[in-house]
């Protein structure tokens, strides 16, 4: 009996930390340990050096009436932009700070809308999600899996992947990762050429998703069951083991005795859901054969704990457990796997526990202190008032902490009550500040998530929110944030007191038997009106934090930052801020190699830097600028050779491309 593991195709977010998961690679890897890695196969064919340049050319030859420009900026210097490429994908291989990490996804995010114009359309193809595809009816995914035209993933999978799982000849296959089209496709080939195989969905549990939080659901799913054999609902490594030696004597063909699991033997006819058990999820989600120190491990160290508080209103995170009572808050245990770790020399570690209570964190802390592990690692907790005592910053910081996240959500008192939040603090804001203000100051980094769009939240409401974030970056060093727009998650108690919300409508984008995502659409008298206004105000938000950000950019701030935050480099940067750049005036101009000089419509001129991926437009007096850096005059001699007002033009056009790291 062979098993074998495969896991989602989907954007790269997984490539930037783990070792079992590459980028780039000069052959194809195939199955390792039983595991075939098809994502990082797939994005290793799209950043092929022969496909790039091939890519480049088709550019050439078709995108000249384009007025993008970037893309006006590639035909320009096309040598340039596969420099800044490769060096990218380089890049992406070690420790980069934020942004070497925007500017090396900026330039591989230019690349997938090169892809997309040339080669995908109507399909777009993104590094946050792989190709765009909807995803929420597995009716629509069972039936459309195998139409080319609705399917940009199915040449790949028949070239690349069938051909390695049918060599392999597994018995039972486990796919891996939220269920989307591309494992349908997988699942329904697999199951034509090997009508024996046992198929599993499992290993897809996140912050954010679970089929635990839809198994009422997923009983009815009879397209979902059409494809697939078994869901695994709760406790994973239990449930693959007892299915393995059901597999080794199917001669009484029950299942029923195989906890947590949701399973159809006659393609959909019966669906069984048996009984479910206690659920933790996996111990951690680190490389199976970690050796490279250089990555940051990943680890559940209280694995049988959700998180503590347990009452926001729109939280669905602890609803991927079955028991939510008598939790025991095990710091030796937990000391111990830490301990585990750094002696096998690993010394980043990202804690995933959804929320750890302040007087455990601070007796784990003392005990990594008192064992003398040397680490330094990421926490998730909430706002709580013990933080406040200085003590528990500095224990903390003696114990290694680097990053610390806390769910800050609002800073209007009346969502906060509406989000079961906070219930009785009235200087909720004040005593956020004082933590952040604590850890700061002494090393610490500081990180709040908050929501915009809550239901009935009004804009001053939402501004709140905003303006108080903002003033905490601006005063403390250390301290970052990231907004998320409300997501009516399936499992929150808003679902399912939704009409005290003031929302009008919960809608289902399919038949709810076949919905397969965890979230609903839902209107209000607010939010339709409103949704497009919180989404510009969520990037505006986030963008203040980088005064580096360029205008215009294909990866938007919130989607940079979630690949900042998954990629873990937060355990290695120094600090968050950057300062700007000044000029003096005895300064050469000198452009960077990696400028190109583009003309533009109306008699102007644009230059555009392919490494940052800043550009600027203007009229003659950019053009002058180039031909003075091709003779390496000073700024002021470029400065004096104008009259007011261009002369002031001239000033406020070096000031801004020396910001924008235009000059050498």
């Amino acid at each position: 009996m062979k098993i074998l593991k495969l896991n989602e195709l989907c954007g790269i977010k997984n490539q930037l930390y783990s070792q079992q998961q590459y980028i780039v690679s000069e052959k194809e890897k195939g199955v390792i340990n039983n595991f075939f890695d098809i994502n990082s196969l797939f994005w290793s064919q799209i950043f092929n050096p022969s496909a790039v340049y091939n890519l480049v050319e088709r550019a050439k030859n078709e995108l000249n009436n384009d007025n993008s420009p970037k893309i006006k900026a590639i035909l320009k210097q096309p040598q340039i932009f596969l420099k800044t490429v490769f060096i990218a994908l380089k890049k992406l291989e070690g420790y980069v700070n934020e942004k070497e990490l925007f500017q090396s996804l900026e330039s591989l995010e230019i690349l997938c809308h090169l892809h997309t114009k040339l080669y995908s359309r109507p399909h777009t193809l993104t590094l946050s999600q792989g190709y765009i595809l909807s995803k929420f009816s597995a009716l629509d995914m069972e039936r459309n899996c195998l139409l080319p035209f609705y399917n940009p993933y199915l040449d790949f999978i028949n070239k690349k992947v069938m051909p390695v799982i049918l060599s392999y000849e597994p018995s039972i296959l486990i796919m891996t990762g939220r269920p989307n089209l591309a494992s349908f496709t997988i699942a329904k080939l697999v199951r034509y050429k090997i009508p024996n195989i046992f198929i599993i969905a499992g290993e897809h549990e996140s912050d954010y998703y679970s089929l635990f939080k839809i198994h009422s659901l997923l009983e009815k799913n009879t397209a979902f069951f059409s494809v697939y054999n078994c869901a695994i609902i709760s406790n994973y490594h239990n449930a693959i083991s007892k299915i393995k030696k059901w597999y080794l004597n199917q001669s009484n063909n029950d299942l029923n005795n195989i906890p947590g699991i949701i399973y159809s033997l006659d393609n959909g006819s019966t669906i069984i859901k048996t009984n479910i058990q206690s659920t933790s999820l996996t111990n951690n989600s680190a490389p199976l054969h970690y050796t490279d120190r250089s990555y940051v491990y990943n680890i559940k160290v209280f694995s049988q704990n959700h998180c503590y508080w347990n009452k926001c209103s729109f939280c669905g995170i602890n609803k991927k457990y079955n028991d939510l009572e008598n939790q025991e808050w095990n710091y030796t245990e937990a000391s111990l796997k830490l301990e585990s770790l750094y002696k096998r020399g690993i010394n980043r570690i990202w804690l995933l526990d959804e929320a750890i209570p302040p007087v455990v964190l601070f007796k784990l802390a003392t005990c990594i202190i008192d064992m003398d592990i040397r680490i330094l690692w990421h926490v998730r907790t909430r706002i709580e008032h013990q933080f406040i005592n200085k003590v528990y910053a500095k224990t903390l910081f003696k114990a290694g902490l680097k990053h610390i996240l806390f769910g800050f959500e609002s800073a209007s008192n009346r969502i906060l009550q509406l989000m079961r939040k906070n219930f009785e603090n009235n200087n909720y804001l004040e005593i956020a500040e004082k933590i952040v203000e604590n850890f700061t100051s002494i090393g610490i980094q500081v990180h709040f998530t908050a929501i915009l769009g809550f239901p009935t939240e009004t804009k001053e409401e939402r501004d709140e929110t905003i303006d108080f974030l903002h003033y905490l970056h601006r005063t403390y060093s250390l301290f970052s944030y990231n907004l998320n727009i409300f997501y009516l998650d399936i499992g929150s108690e808003i679902y399912h007191r939704w009409e005290e919300f003031d929302i009008s409508t919960l809608s289902f984008p399919c038949s709810p038997k076949y919905y397969l995502e965890n979230h609903l659409d839902w209107l209000n008298s607010v939010s339709s009106k409103q949704t497009d206004i919180i989404y510009n105000e969520r990037e505006i938000s986030m963008k203040q934090q980088f005064e580096w950000y360029p205008e215009d950019s294909l990866i938007k701030p919130s989607i940079f930052f979630s690949f900042w935050e998954y990629s873990r480099y937060t355990l290695y940067s120094n600090d968050l801020k950057h300062n700007n750049l000044s000029f003096y005036s005895k300064q050469p101009i000198i452009l960077s190699s990696d400028v190109a000089l583009c003309k533009m419509e109306h008699d102007t001129w644009m230059l555009y830097h392919l490494s940052n991926h800043h550009y600027v437009v203007g009229g003659n007096i950019l053009l002058d600028l180039v031909n003075s850096s091709k003779n390496k005059e000073c700024f002021c001699t470029f400065i004096e050779k104008y009259d007011q007002p261009y002369k002031e033009k001239a000033k406020n056009l070096l000031i801004q491309l020396v910001q924008k790291e235009f000059f050498l």
